[in-house]
């Protein structure tokens, strides 16, 4: 199947988003300095992703997850559900890590609304520099984690602890 130009602009945003996130030459910059430099770079790709949406253009369900993925960068609980609304529209299309981003941006409506997590994809570093989960809802079931394709809150923990 062949990309659309809106398709394939959508996919380099993205790459060029991970790429900023992976980049090794961002190690000369303190952590502070380093997010601002990627938060202008979202700022930038996020009018582009928003001009492109004004067109309403057919999508996939991996579109979908990569702008709904590069909207949660921007950091404030209305991108996040924005991230949410088109991590849905990819779940429509039967995506799969489209799952994962939906529960992941929820986490991080109810992080910003001082919440605890419902699925447990945020975590945070204690003052002795391990990482640790933020706070969950203990009446999620591992389960529920199951169906977006989410790991148990106990193989989350043995897995921060390799970090």
């Amino acid at each position: 199947m062949r990309l659309t130009k809106y398709q394939k602009t959508i996919k380099k945003l993205f790459e060029e988003d991970q790429n900023d996130r992976n980049s090794k030459s961002w190690k000369k910059f303190s952590d502070k300095e380093r997010l601002s430099l990627i938060f202008k770079k979202d700022k930038k790709r996020i009018k582009i992703i928003e001009n492109i949406l004004k067109k309403k253009p057919v999508f996939r369900g991996t579109d979908f997850f990569k702008i709904g993925f590069m909207l949660g960068h921007m950091g404030n609980t209305n991108y996040f559900r924005k991230t949410m609304f088109f991590a849905k529209k990819g779940m429509e299309l039967n995506h799969q890590k489209s799952k994962w981003l939906y529960a992941a941006a929820m986490d991080k409506i109810l992080k910003n609304q001082k919440k605890n997590q419902k699925f447990g994809t945020l975590f945070k570093k204690d003052k002795n520099g391990k990482w640790d989960v933020y706070p969950v809802d203990r009446k999620t079931t591992d389960n529920k984690r199951k169906e977006f394709n989410i790991m148990s809150l106990l193989e989350i923990k043995n897995l921060l602890l390799l970090l």
